[in-house]
Protein backbone atom coordinates (compact mmCIF):
# COMPACT_ATOMS: atom_id res chain seq x y z
CA UNK A 1 0.00 0.00 0.00
CA UNK A 2 1.42 3.30 -0.75
CA UNK A 3 0.14 5.73 1.25
CA UNK A 4 -0.28 9.45 0.22
CA UNK A 5 3.75 11.64 1.01
CA UNK A 6 3.01 15.13 2.31
CA UNK A 7 5.16 17.12 -0.94
CA UNK A 8 4.73 20.41 0.86
CA UNK A 9 3.56 21.99 4.28
CA UNK A 10 3.26 25.86 4.62
CA UNK A 11 3.77 27.00 7.92
CA UNK A 12 0.98 26.46 10.44
CA UNK A 13 -0.96 29.14 12.14
CA UNK A 14 -2.68 29.92 15.28
CA UNK A 15 -6.72 29.32 15.22
CA UNK A 16 -8.05 30.27 19.10
CA UNK A 17 -6.20 29.71 21.90
CA UNK A 18 -4.96 25.84 21.69
CA UNK A 19 -5.35 24.80 17.70
CA UNK A 20 -3.22 25.13 14.75
CA UNK A 21 -4.48 25.07 11.24
CA UNK A 22 -2.16 23.99 8.30
CA UNK A 23 -1.97 23.61 4.77
CA UNK A 24 -0.31 20.90 2.92
CA UNK A 25 -0.06 18.93 -0.62
CA UNK A 26 0.27 15.69 -1.40
CA UNK A 27 0.13 13.54 -4.49
CA UNK A 28 -2.16 10.83 -4.48
CA UNK A 29 -0.87 6.69 -3.41
CA UNK A 30 1.09 4.52 -6.38
CA UNK A 31 -1.47 2.02 -4.66
CA UNK A 32 -4.55 3.11 -3.13
CA UNK A 33 -6.40 1.40 -0.31
CA UNK A 34 -9.65 0.20 -0.83
CA UNK A 35 -11.85 2.49 2.15
CA UNK A 36 -9.01 5.55 1.86
CA UNK A 37 -5.10 5.71 2.63
CA UNK A 38 -4.35 6.55 6.24
CA UNK A 39 -2.54 10.23 6.85
CA UNK A 40 -1.26 10.30 10.02
CA UNK A 41 -1.49 13.90 12.34
CA UNK A 42 2.21 13.83 12.45
CA UNK A 43 2.96 14.12 8.55
CA UNK A 44 0.58 17.61 8.70
CA UNK A 45 3.20 18.73 11.82
CA UNK A 46 -0.09 18.25 14.50
CA UNK A 47 -0.42 15.21 17.10
CA UNK A 48 -4.16 15.64 16.64
CA UNK A 49 -6.57 16.87 14.10
CA UNK A 50 -10.14 18.15 15.07
CA UNK A 51 -11.21 19.18 11.00
CA UNK A 52 -9.77 18.06 7.42
CA UNK A 53 -10.97 19.36 4.31
CA UNK A 54 -9.63 17.76 1.30
CA UNK A 55 -9.18 19.43 -2.23
CA UNK A 56 -8.53 17.68 -5.45
CA UNK A 57 -6.63 19.41 -7.80
CA UNK A 58 -8.24 17.96 -10.91
CA UNK A 59 -11.93 18.05 -11.91
CA UNK A 60 -11.61 14.13 -11.99
CA UNK A 61 -11.34 13.02 -8.76
CA UNK A 62 -12.91 13.61 -4.76
CA UNK A 63 -11.02 13.12 -1.73
CA UNK A 64 -13.20 13.07 1.87
CA UNK A 65 -11.51 12.59 5.35
CA UNK A 66 -12.72 9.57 7.23
CA UNK A 67 -12.11 9.88 10.82
CA UNK A 68 -12.90 7.09 13.20
CA UNK A 69 -16.72 6.96 15.01
CA UNK A 70 -16.00 9.11 17.76
CA UNK A 71 -15.87 12.96 18.52
CA UNK A 72 -12.29 13.16 20.75
CA UNK A 73 -9.47 14.67 18.76
CA UNK A 74 -8.08 12.19 16.08
CA UNK A 75 -4.07 11.16 15.63
CA UNK A 76 -4.84 9.99 12.03
CA UNK A 77 -7.24 10.14 9.34
CA UNK A 78 -7.83 7.96 5.74
CA UNK A 79 -8.30 9.68 2.78
CA UNK A 80 -11.05 8.53 0.25
CA UNK A 81 -10.24 8.70 -3.07
CA UNK A 82 -14.01 8.82 -5.25
CA UNK A 83 -15.03 9.76 -8.83
CA UNK A 84 -17.10 12.70 -9.32
CA UNK A 85 -19.77 10.70 -10.00
CA UNK A 86 -19.00 9.17 -6.27
CA UNK A 87 -17.38 5.78 -6.97
CA UNK A 88 -14.60 4.86 -4.91
CA UNK A 89 -11.39 4.28 -7.05
CA UNK A 90 -10.56 0.34 -7.37
CA UNK A 91 -8.26 -1.18 -4.64
CA UNK A 92 -4.24 -1.51 -5.81
CA UNK A 93 -5.27 1.54 -8.44
CA UNK A 94 -2.28 3.98 -9.15
CA UNK A 95 -3.44 7.43 -7.75
CA UNK A 96 -0.30 9.24 -7.78
CA UNK A 97 -0.92 11.48 -10.51
CA UNK A 98 -3.78 13.19 -8.63
CA UNK A 99 -2.73 16.00 -6.20
CA UNK A 100 -4.60 17.22 -3.40
CA UNK A 101 -4.31 19.94 -0.88
CA UNK A 102 -5.34 19.27 2.63
CA UNK A 103 -6.65 21.83 5.36
CA UNK A 104 -6.36 20.08 8.78
CA UNK A 105 -6.75 22.01 12.17
CA UNK A 106 -5.69 20.34 15.50
CA UNK A 107 -3.05 20.23 18.09
CA UNK A 108 0.26 21.38 17.68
Amino acid sequence: MGAPAITKLEPPISVGRIYKEVIAFCNGPASYTTGGDVILAKDLGLTTVIFVEIIAMLGTRMALPVFAANDSPEPSFKMLIASIAGVEVANASDQSALKFRIKARGLY
